[in-house]
């Protein structure tokens, strides 16, 4: 009977990994792309050699980072590229501070009705689905799928539900045109 081991990185690349984490203050993930790793190595090594994994909360000195780079008007992707947080966290912090705007209350889901409303009218004015595709900045396999009503959603398409104040007239879109599902590219 023959066993699987697993891969283990060379020493060189091992020691340049701790160095990337520890010294550089990278991410298990981000050293471990850096070095060609797959994900599942990275974390491998980096808990089998006890590394610093980072921590799920932002300590008060790093949020008091954030808030400084947010009063000097620095981006919050440049924000996390130089701190190295998630971006979410960012995000959260310039939210709470006042600098972010709130997400809408009705979410992305208002957005993308009204985004399928845009190209619902192009589509009912006698446009072909590429061209009223092309004029709402979206791909083809996305406008097949507003034609159809569905939306793609982990994996699988489901169908979709509209929401904030383009409801009704997508509704009425959906109804005026219901063979558009027939169309060919």
């Amino acid at each position: 009977m023959m066993t699987m081991l697993r891969w283990d990185p060379p020493v060189e690349e091992i020691i340049r990994f701790h160095q990337l984490v520890v010294g550089d203050g990278l991410s298990v993930r981000a050293a471990g792309l850096d070095l060609g790793w797959s994900l599942a190595t990275a974390y491998r090594v980096a808990h089998r050699d006890g590394l610093p994994l980072r921590n799920k909360t932002l300590s008060s000195q790093v949020v008091d980072e954030i808030v400084a780079l947010f009063s000097q008007s620095v981006a919050p992707m440049d924000i996390v590229r130089r701190l190295g947080v998630n971006p979410s966290s960012v995000y959260r912090v310039g939210i709470s501070i006042g600098v972010r705007p709130r997400p809408a209350p009705e979410g992305r889901r208002a957005v993308a009705t009204a985004r399928r409303v845009e190209y619902l009218e192009l589509r009912a004015c006698g446009l072909d689905r590429r061209s009223a595709a092309a004029a709402c900045g979206m791909g083809l396999r996305g406008a097949l799928d507003v034609d159809k009503g569905v939306i793609k959603t982990r994996g699988r398409r489901v169908p979709f539900v509209p929401d904030g104040q383009a409801v009704y007239r997508y509704k009425r879109l959906m109804l005026k045109c219901p063979g558009f599902s027939s169309d060919h590219f």
